[in-house]
């Protein structure tokens, strides 16, 4: 449950499992180190996306990825854009760039895929998804409506001043 893992913990995701948190994939079952997620629940888009593993952890085992102690992200804070995410890991054999394309968003599904580990980056109020959601809270208007809704009040307004 999401409320029980925090950043830095290692996660094992299966098929059709939801993503609790915001996850950098480490590795997953298929040989090349693909895992694809739909993201119906984010962007209401029914396609799978395809996912990578950074190259020096695709092929890892589950015990393989339990004993990367030494590993180290270093990325950017949390942001609301669910498209973008830059970062660096650094493993003992040398430093890799993450991007978007290795990370699995909260609230995705992973699908088509065994298995996946991954490392929690962002989690709780703190998930992109989360962050996104605040900024989504204000309603689109249109021209005619903001001038429907605003200018009847302004007629009031004068009307009740004026006397």
């Amino acid at each position: 449950m999401w409320k029980d893992v925090h950043v830095g913990d290692m996660i094992k995701l299966a098929d059709r499992d939801w993503i609790p948190t915001d996850v950098l994939m480490l590795t997953s079952s298929a040989e090349d180190g693909c895992a694809y997620i739909d993201t119906m629940d984010l962007d209401g888009e029914t396609n799978l996306k395809r996912r990578t593993s950074p190259k020096p952890t695709t092929g890892l085992t589950v015990e393989d990825c339990s004993s990367l102690t030494s590993a180290h992200l270093q990325c950017a804070g949390p942001s609301g854009d669910l498209y973008r995410f830059d970062g660096a890991l650094k493993l003992s054999s040398g430093t890799v760039a993450v991007s978007e394309q290795n990370m699995l968003l909260r609230s995705s599904r992973l699908r088509n895929t065994k298995w996946a580990v991954g490392v929690v980056i962002y989690t709780g109020m703190e998930a992109k998804v989360m962050l996104n959601s605040i900024n989504a809270g204000k309603a689109k208007q249109s021209a005619l409506e903001v001038c429907a809704t605003t200018y009847p009040l302004r007629a009031i307004m004068a009307a009740c001043f004026s006397r």
